[in-house]
C-alpha cells in the first residue's frame, strides 16, 4: 500500500481555539491502528439507524461526542466540565448512588490495574469531579493545563476501554453490574 497525504487547504480544524492545518498520512500502519481501536465498527454504529441500536451503544456514541466536543474547547473551564462530562455519560449511577464515588470507582477499575494504581487514580478522579462542582456550582477555580492533560488522557483511556468492549454490555445497568462484581471481587477487567 503507498502513502496518502491528506491536506484539506480549503478546511480549518480547531484545537483549543486555534485554527490549525495539519497533514494526515494515511497508510497500511494507520490502517491497522484504526482498525484495532474499533474505529471503523463506530462508523457503521454511527451510520446504524437509533433505533436499531442498543442503550449502550447510544451511550458510546454519546461519550465519543463529549471527548471530542472538549478538544474543540477555548477555554479550560469547558475542557473540564466536556471532559467530566464524557466520564459521566459511561458511568452514570443509578439513582441512589453518590455520582462523584460511582464515577471515580468506575474509571478506576476499568482504566487501571492493580489496587495502588486503582487507589490513586480514584482520589484524581474525586479531585477533578471536585473541580468541576467548584466551577459549576461557585463559578471559580484555577485549571492547570497539566490536569486537563492528565484528564484528558484518562477520559481516552476510558473510552478505549468502552469501544473495545462494546460488545460485552447492551445497557449501562449491565456495565454497573459489572464494575461492581469487580468491587466484590470479581475477573480483572482485562481478563
Amino acid at each position: 500500500m503507498r502513502n496518502l497525504i491528506i491536506i484539506d487547504e480549503g478546511s480549518k480544524h480547531w484545537y483549543r481555539g486555534k485554527a490549525v492545518h495539519f497533514p494526515l498520512m494515511v497508510n497500511a500502519k494507520f490502517v491497522e491502528s484504526v482498525r484495532e481501536l474499533g474505529l471503523f465498527d463506530l462508523l457503521d454504529l454511527a451510520a446504524k439507524p437509533e433505533t436499531k441500536r442498543t442503550e449502550f451503544e447510544t451511550v458510546l456514541l454519546k461519550a465519543i461526542h463529549w471527548l471530542s466536543s472538549a478538544q474543540a474547547q477555548a477555554e479550560n473551564e469547558n475542557v473540564l466540565l466536556n471532559l467530566i462530562t464524557c466520564l459521566e455519560t459511561f458511568l452514570k449511577p443509578s439513582k441512589e448512588d453518590a455520582i462523584m464515588a460511582t464515577i471515580a470507582e468506575g474509571v478506576a477499575i476499568l482504566t487501571a490495574s492493580g489496587l495502588e494504581a486503582r487507589k490513586e487514580r480514584k482520589e484524581r478522579i474525586k479531585y477533578f469531579y471536585g473541580k468541576r462542582s467548584r466551577l459549576s456550582h461557585e463559578g471559580d477555580g484555577e485549571i492547570l493545563l497539566s490536569e486537563l492533560h492528565e484528564l484528558t488522557v484518562i477520559a481516552r483511556e476510558l473510552t478505549l476501554q468502552m469501544i473495545r468492549r462494546r460488545g460485552e454490555f447492551k445497557t449501562q445497568q449491565e456495565l454497573r453490574d459489572w464494575i461492581e462484581d469487580q468491587k466484590l471481587g470479581g475477573l480483572n477487567p482485562t481478563n
